[in-house]
């Protein structure tokens, strides 16, 4: 097995440290994980979309615009076609789009994922020693971008362009292992930091710019970036008052000795030590969702 489809997905409450280390041993044997992102229109990670290392898929519509049943935000990577999708259906229940059984139309994330797991075993079965990271690579480097802000970290996938994608940077942030930071109530200031990675070819004078909820950006210059190389980005946020939403937004734009490369974005979580013992209480606007999405 070398492509995992997962048509599946949970919130954090009901994440289990089985089935994440189960995609991390698959992970760190070669094969791709492709999951789906859930159809509540929100932008809180799901599960096992949201784990280090899997694809995530959001749904576009006929017409290239996002799904209005489908999640996004940053925890998502890309997106497929998921609306009225022709699909296998129980012999045993009568279609009710289609006027023949075994198949249905059917809409949903649940969709869109195996269609870029299908791009992907395209591609792996002609290339059968590309890297899971050379394949990645490719994948972002040949979406299409959509007009809605913030709906993935990349566009739609592309079947018609993955083979002719040019050799390029592949700029990578890992917005999946942020972690909360914490308040200093004394000085009013949260900070934190995250991955960033070269999937693609090397980057010569990589710089990247950090503005959070619309304030003013904050520029480092990183330099040169190998294949496959790692640095860290740091942020930091004064707030107001302790009255001040918690829900922040960063928007991350790079550049290269290209000129403007790409533009990411992300919303942090922030936390406070509320009490005498000092335990730290989140504030964030993600909140676990009461059920389980198996949409397919």
């Amino acid at each position: 097995v070398s492509v995992v489809n997962m048509s599946l997905s949970w919130p954090r409450a009901y994440d289990t440290q089985d089935v994440r280390s189960a995609v991390k041993e698959a992970i760190q044997k070669g094969v791709i994980i492709v999951a789906s992102a859930g159809n509540d229109r929100k932008k809180e990670p799901t599960f096992p979309c949201s784990y280090e290392g899997v694809i995530c898929v959001g749904s576009v519509s006929i017409d290239g615009s996002m799904s209005v049943f489908s999640d996004f935000g940053s925890h998502i990577d890309i997106l497929g076609p998921g609306d009225d999708i022709v699909s296998t259906y129980p012999t045993t229940r009568v279609s009710s789009a289609l006027r023949f059984q075994k198949y249905e139309t059917m809409s949903g994330t649940s969709q869109a994922s195996p269609h870029v797991a299908g791009i992907i075993a395209t591609l792996r079965s002609a290339y059968p020693q590309m890297s899971a990271d050379e394949i990645k690579a490719r994948l972002y480097s040949s979406s299409m971008e959509i007009p809605e802000s913030g709906s993935s970290l990349y566009g739609m996938a592309r079947l018609d362009r993955i083979f002719t994608a040019p050799t390029t940077p592949v700029f990578y942030p890992h917005f999946k292992t942020i972690t909360p930071a914490v308040l200093d109530e004394k000085s009013l200031q949260a900070s934190g930091a995250f991955d960033f990675e070269n999937l693609g070819v090397a980057a010569h004078d990589v710089r990247v710019e950090v503005s959070i909820n619309g304030g003013a950006p904050v520029s480092t210059q990183i330099g040169d970036l190998n294949p496959l190389q790692k640095t860290s980005i740091t942020w930091k946020h004064a707030f107001a008052s302790l009255d001040d939403s918690a829900d922040l937004k960063l928007i991350l734009r790079v550049f290269d000795s290209t000129g403007f490369r790409r533009q990411f974005e992300t919303h942090l979580e922030t936390a406070r030590k509320l009490d005498s013992a000092g335990a730290v209480h989140t504030q964030s606007a993600d909140k676990a969702i009461a059920g389980i999405d198996l949409d397919n």
